[in-house]
This record gives C-alpha cells, sequence and structure tokens, in this order.
C-alpha cells in the first residue's frame, strides 16, 4: 500500500472510529480482521491489509466515497 493511501486510510479510521467506545470491535466487525489489528491501526502502528481495506471500503458509505475521489483525483 502506497504511503498516500495509508495516511488516508489511517486518518479516516482515526477521524470516524477512534471516538467510538468499542472502536477496536467495531473495525474487526465490519473488515473481518481481529481486535488486535484494529488496534494498530488506532494506534497508527500499520494500516489494513488490502482484503481489509476492501471490506472497510464495502461496508462504510464515508470511506468509500473518499477512496474513490482520492483514485480519481490520481492517486499518487
Amino acid at each position: 500500500m502506497s504511503a498516500a493511501l495509508s495516511e488516508m486510510t489511517l486518518g479516516h479510521i482515526e477521524e470516524r472510529y477512534k471516538p467510538l467506545r468499542h472502536a477496536c470491535e467495531v473495525l474487526a466487525r465490519i473488515t473481518g480482521a481481529s481486535p488486535n489489528a484494529a488496534r494498530n491501526w488506532l494506534r497508527r502502528v500499520c494500516a489494513p491489509q488490502a482484503d481489509s481495506l476492501g471490506e472497510l471500503a464495502r461496508n462504510d458509505p464515508e470511506f468509500r466515497a473518499k477512496l474513490i475521489a482520492w483514485l480519481e483525483e490520481g492517486a499518487p
């Protein structure tokens, strides 16, 4: 994953999910990843893998819109 895509993804995750009380569990449920992986995303230790990124886009319309806009801008 490119650094720009990672930054955009992690920024969205932090903005949208970090305020939630059970953020790790919510992210794990919608992406199919483990709660530990979701915790790492929230801490910006690493970005989601491609399969989790796809599930996030499929289940989070706001992220999907950001991803499409990012791609249409000519993603770096």
